[in-house]
């Protein structure tokens, strides 16, 4: 921030600053106009000197036009930083690249508060060259007109207004399964006159600009009461406490569905009722659970069943029999049919098997003959199996990635929408004698006699590992999309024990839609935690509990960072209270009354930052 000149005699003033411009006064012609502008005229208009950097050299383009902020010259004042808080607002971060090496970054602090329900525009100005030496703008060279800036860099935000409201399809979906008849006739209501997609995405901010919506659209005989109109603002009313508040009212628990209370062990476990096509042509109910579950016990009453049929030949093999149930559990055919039906539908990928199964068939042969006439010197085949080669790590790779469920489809880990309700955290084991199934599946191309399962069976040479112990959780919220660089980490004991507890490694992080994420762990998670990474840290303010303060700071000891206790009233600057400008010089003068030595902006900063919430879940 400090890197060039401004022409002021004060050398801690950056030459770098941030405006916050309101979308109703960026779209005021009267207060602000944009232009584009050829560098090397707007230079000559600002007096500057020329650079040698200034023209392209050799065949390099030209330059693109550079963006010109006209602003007029008393609405600028009111939100311009003063000198005084511009010594306060930047400073400079010691942080670390990809490679873990030091990199100092300049940080810069806006002196104002966006709007709540408005859309925000924010400008990184130069003010190289354009200070007095006293350190305010010079604006002689424009007594009357409006004062250009140089905008180096600009974005938009939107700040959520007190109430917002959205007709999604979670709202629908709420109404069509509400108890009330009434819900369920607004919902039909709704659907009949605003369609699906567009319509349904716009946002309302605030109740007036939803329900004058509602009379426009709802007219006639579906006219909406008031009654019905309560019942969708409180459905459609979308909850703006953001990040915390998402996470806060997030519903953690073990995967299983809602008929969890019964003592049927299937629902306990994570399994439900299907619809089973028998191969006669018969139908029927059976039981299915997916590789996600809650009881480990669960597939050690079918382990010795299952095993002694692997390697299987087909899948109604593994078609087991509950007699308390009377019912068939499907789940581990299931696992080996699609398997078979992943690793027949990339061919490469089966040609590999078929090849790494046929060059072990003939390295067991030439070991057979070499144990009856090892006093011939044959020579060995160069078709036989090369340990470690080529071909075992691309069936290594393929079968490890569908050891971590990677190409198994979404309805076969999650098979009814109960289990992952909308908003929802759920824990799970991996049943590694699901997954057990599911790669013998893929290997079982090219097993088509009995021989060749016998061959299999009494072989220790596999192109995969047995399934390892794997833990995992299934997130889907609004925090999925919303935040894109959510973190999810495990550990294997309480991460807050002064005994540091390292994370266990997570073996898959993938989405799996736009608001639902997969993370799976090696080894048993006993302590989840869900957070935003550091850099995600930023100001702010919190709101007063006094009816006459707005916003207050609470206030940290400068070595530790922990809360002092003390918290002080924000200051804005006189006149400006529509406008929310703050003075940051008279914010430092309040932090020092209470002790706090705050020598430089980076110790500003410091005070001004807001941590990051992190959601802790002890697993039981």
């Amino acid at each position: 921030p400090w890197q060039r000149n401004t022409d002021s005699t004060d050398e801690t003033i950056p030459w770098l600053t941030l405006i916050l411009l309101q979308e109703d006064e960026w779209t005021d012609p009267a207060k602000v106009e944009t232009q584009s502008k050829d560098w090397e005229t707007f230079r000559g208009e600002l007096g500057l000197t020329q650079e040698i950097t200034d023209k392209p050299t050799g065949n390099e383009k030209p330059f693109p036009p550079v963006k010109v902020l006209y602003i007029e010259k008393n609405f600028l004042a009111s939100v311009m930083p003063s000198p005084d808080d511009l010594k306060w607002l930047s400073h400079v971060r010691v942080g670390h690249n990809t490679d873990k090496a030091p990199v100092e970054r300049g940080v810069l602090v806006c002196n104002r508060m966006p709007r709540t329900g408005a859309r925000a525009e924010v400008h990184l100005v130069s003010l190289e060259g354009r200070l007095r030496e006293n350190g305010e703008l010079n604006t002689d060279p424009w007594p009357d007109g409006k004062i250009p800036l140089l905008s180096l860099f600009s974005w938009q935000f939107t700040c959520p207004a007190n109430e917002e409201y959205k007709i999604s399809d979670k709202a629908l979906n709420q109404l069509g399964q509400s108890k009330k008849e009434l819900e369920r006739g607004l919902k039909e209501k709704v659907e009949r006159h605003i369609s699906d997609g567009e319509p349904r995405d716009v946002l309302y901010r605030g109740r007036p600009a939803f329900e004058a919506m509602l009379d426009t659209v709802l007219t006639g005989d579906d006219a909406l009461t008031d009654e019905e109109k309560n019942a969708l603002f409180n459905t459609c009313l979308i909850q703006t406490e953001t990040f915390k508040g998402l996470m806060d009212a997030l519903n953690t628990g073990w995967l299983h569905t809602n008929q969890a209370a019964l003592t049927n062990n299937f629902f306990k476990a994570g399994a439900v009722p299907v619809a089973h096509g028998l191969r006669s042509g018969g139908k029927t109910q059976s039981w299915y659970h997916g590789p996600l579950i809650s009881d480990q016990k669960l597939s050690a009453v079918f382990e010795q069943k299952v095993s002694k049929h692997l390697p299987a030949r087909n899948a109604d093999q593994l078609l087991m029999y509950n007699p308390d149930t009377k019912m068939l559990d499907a789940s581990y055919a299931a696992a080996w049919e699609l398997g078979r039906l992943i690793a027949l539908s990339e061919p490469r990928v089966s040609q590999q098997i078929a090849y790494w199964k046929t060059s072990h068939a003939r390295e067991a042969a030439l070991a057979e003959q070499n144990l009856f006439f090892s006093h011939i010197p044959f020579t060995d085949s160069a078709f036989a199996h090369q340990s470690g080669g080529m071909l075992s790590k691309k069936l290594e790779t393929f079968f490890r990635d569908l050891s971590h469920l990677k190409g198994v489809p979404f309805q076969y880990l999650v098979p009814h929408e109960s289990l992952l309700p909308d908003e929802s955290l759920r824990f799970f084991y991996v049943d590694p004698l699901w997954v057990g199934c599911l790669l013998d599946g893929a290997f079982s191309i090219g097993r088509t006699t009995k021989v060749d399962q016998e061959r299999e069976a009494g072989s220790a040479a596999q192109p995969y590992n047995p399934p390892e112990e794997i833990t995992g959780v299934l997130l889907r919220s609004d925090l999925v999309s919303g935040w894109p660089s959510l973190l999810v980490e495990g550990y294997s004991g309480n991460p807050d024990l002064a005994a540091p507890v390292p994370s266990l490694e997570i073996l898959r992080f993938e989405r799996l839609g736009p608001s639902v994420l997969i993370v799976l762990f090696q080894g048993r998670v006993q302590t989840l935690t869900v957070h935003l990474p550091p850099e995600s840290l930023h100001f702010g303010f919190s709101r007063s509990i006094k009816p006459d303060e707005q916003y207050v700071k609470e206030l940290k000891n400068l070595d530790t960072g922990t809360e002092t206790g003390a918290v002080i009233p924000v200051s804005w600057r006189a006149g400006s209270d529509a406008l929310r400008i703050l003075r940051a010089d008279k914010l430092v003068e309040d932090i020092k009354a209470q002790g706090i030595a705050v020598e430089h902006g980076g110790q500003l900063a410091f005070e001004l930052i807001e941590g990051v919430p992190k959601l802790v879940v002890k697993i039981q």
